[in-house]
């Protein structure tokens, strides 16, 4: 088929991290990294229109079986294109130590979120089909990941 196709993102990644020694042997490690990414998407299918003939017969007469449009009613093909974006951050804590020669202790915590401000068009037949809109979008989302580690060192 005849299509359109146009992809194009924008990604910016940004990291603080930090260590901080102390005079007890602790290891304080902390962070706070944002990664933000846009993306513009376009995929038309038959956007240029596809016309479909059973044989070569009904080629010959012009007698076509069907004809597949896929262009934005508007007229506009941008209008088809998907455009969005999101920016995760996360901001971390861990400290690290030796509980005793051989064995290191790692514990931290980690708090990711998610913000944007896009949100797709609400179709009214999606909801009325299954009862609940399709425009939400992430903004918000967070998770709060605490860690513990131990790392034991085996000598003879």
């Amino acid at each position: 088929s005849r299509q359109a196709n146009d992809l194009d993102w924008d990604a910016t990644s940004i990291m603080f991290r930090g260590n901080y020694y102390f005079d007890n042997g602790h290891t304080l490690t902390f962070g706070y990294e944002n990664d933000k990414l846009d993306i513009f998407n376009l995929f038309v299918q038959h956007a240029e229109t596809t016309t479909i003939f059973n044989s070569i017969d009904d080629f010959e007469n012009g007698a076509n079986a069907r004809i597949e449009y896929g262009y934005a009613y508007s007229g506009n093909l941008l209008d088809r294109a998907a455009e969005w974006g999101y920016t995760s951050h996360s901001t971390y804590a861990q400290d690290e130590f030796y509980l005793t020669d051989d064995l290191k202790v790692v514990a931290g915590l980690r708090y990711d979120w998610i913000t944007t401000s896009d949100r797709p068009l609400e179709n009214t037949e999606f909801t009325e089909s299954y009862g609940y809109s399709n425009s939400a979008n992430l903004d918000g989302v967070d998770l709060l990941q605490p860690r513990v580690g131990l790392n034991y060192t085996l000598s003879d």
